[in-house]
């Protein structure tokens, strides 16, 4: 049975009650599920996975609240480059794919649909009651690829904040428990130390890209981290921080240290780590999937973030329910 029915607002509705509705469900055959996976369709030739760590994790988001506006039971596929839960472990909802793929290798009813970027206008035009008839097609199975936010038309209906950047840390603290690997764990530790000794702590992402696609029009220069901190200094100032701590996170090694080296009138962190983009998962080593990983638990953690081009930062921000601002000269 569907959680919504047309013309009606089942408020309050809540993640926990999904999470019940869900377990009702566990063993029967007729239940629905909606899957997001990272793997897209096998008719896409030139993209073969769902983006970087921003955009799957924005798609999840997206999904899972499609996923209980309709009562379907949600499911995870995100074994490239490496299995999700390696990183972030289910918390409060058990989103593993592996329990259910006998279940779901006897069904026949499956659709796959591609919603990646244009594609996936349709979900913003489609209002929740009208989603399981207009785009899933009463299915039994839907796996969906998706690499946006569409949430607004469903926050009305859920007992959420009426915002992506609040109700997506809800969302993602109850699927999600982070995994800091072993050898890195000493970093954030040390980190947390230091930010006793601080006001506020604050997140600088740089991201370069390395290719066309991902020329920053704003921070494409040499030295574009120059701007970036001059910028980042007076977003604390303005978050009221007199005594900030900073953290700067890039995938250029040569930008960190750079930044590292220099004078600043405030103390900045850098890490080093291996620089490598999930969206390029067939490059990707362990190392490099979990210091993604690590710099997004980073910033996360930070009392704000500033960055330039590409969503890492502030879907780091949103997950961990704190402001963020984007580069502007």
């Amino acid at each position: 049975m569907n959680v919504l029915s047309s013309g009606v607002s089942p408020k309050p509705f809540s993640l926990q009650q999904y999470r019940d509705q869900v377990a009702r469900q566990a063993g029967d055959d007729q239940a629905k599920y909606l899957i997001y996976s990272v793997s897209r369709h096998a008719i896409i030739k030139d993209r073969q996975h769902v983006g970087g760590l921003a955009d799957r994790l924005k798609g999840i988001y997206s999904a899972f609240l499609m996923a209980a506006a309709t009562g379907r039971v949600f499911l995870i596929d995100w074994e490239t480059p490496f299995a999700l839960s390696d990183n972030l472990k289910p918390r409060d909802y058990d989103w593993r794919l592996e329990p259910h793929l006998k279940k779901l290798g006897q069904r026949s009813e499956t659709i796959h649909l591609d919603m990646i970027d244009k594609r996936g206008n349709i979900l913003k035009e489609t209002p929740p009651d009208r989603l399981e008839q207009d785009i899933f097609g009463g299915r039994q199975t839907c796996v969906l690829n998706i690499n946006w936010l569409y949430a607004e038309p469903y926050l009305n209906f859920f007992d959420l904040p009426q915002s992506d950047d609040r109700a997506f840390r809800q969302i993602f603290d109850f699927l999600f428990e982070p995994l800091v690997p072993r050898d890195l764990a000493p970093e954030m530790k040390q980190l947390d130390k230091r930010r006793l000794s601080h006001d506020g702590l604050f997140g600088i992402h740089l991201r370069i890209g390395g290719d066309a696609a991902w020329l920053d029009p704003k921070l494409d220069k040499r030295r574009s981290w120059r701007p970036l901190m001059k910028a980042a200094f007076e977003f604390a100032a303005r978050r009221g921080s007199t005594d900030p701590l900073f953290y700067f996170a890039s995938d250029s090694e040569k930008a960190k240290r750079s930044v590292a080296k220099r004078d600043w009138p405030h103390p900045v962190v850098t890490i080093a780590g291996p620089i490598q983009h999930l969206d390029r998962s067939s490059d990707m080593t362990r190392q490099g999937n979990d210091f993604t990983f690590f710099e997004f638990e980073m910033l996360r953690h930070c009392d704000g973030v500033i960055g330039g081009a590409g969503a890492f930062y502030s879907t780091a921000a949103m997950a961990g329910g704190k402001p963020y601002t984007t580069y502007r000269d």
